[in-house]
């Protein structure tokens, strides 16, 4: 075995739901500008106690926001026979929905058409045509 190869680390339940609670609360932390992904995942691990490295906390938050969103969008047509794993079935699908909640690259903002009297006949009133000043 290579020196620079990393040991396992088999996750907890414990381990999982304070890895999504903490980058839920530290998202700002995470930005992925110029190191600040790697700084804030260091923090993570200096204040849960992990033996793990920097890399393995990355890993584990892409693989869980990964199967958020393979569950959240799931192919039409695929049946839950064979046990695969489904939002109402995967124990962390709530916990990460909450973490990602607002998240433009998971859920894109809703588009409105910006001609609003083309598409509903009518007159739109914003706030600086109904002013009275």
């Amino acid at each position: 075995m290579a020196d620079n190869m990393e040991k396992t680390h088999n996750w907890t339940i414990e381990e999982t739901r304070a890895l999504i609670e903490w980058r839920a609360a530290n998202e700002a932390r995470c930005t992925g500008l110029r190191n600040s992904s790697a700084t804030g995942w260091e923090d993570f691990i200096s204040t849960s106690g992990l033996d793990i490295s920097t890399k393995q906390a990355m890993k584990k938050w892409n693989h869980l926001k990964l199967k958020y969103k393979s569950l959240r969008d799931p192919p039409t047509g695929r049946g839950v026979e064979a046990g695969t794993a489904t939002a109402a079935t995967w124990q962390w699908y709530g916990a990460m929905d909450a973490a990602l909640q607002g998240h433009h690259s998971i859920c894109p903002p809703l588009v409105v058409a910006s001609n609003m009297t083309a598409t509903t006949g009518g007159v739109v009133s914003t706030p600086a045509s109904t002013s009275s000043a």
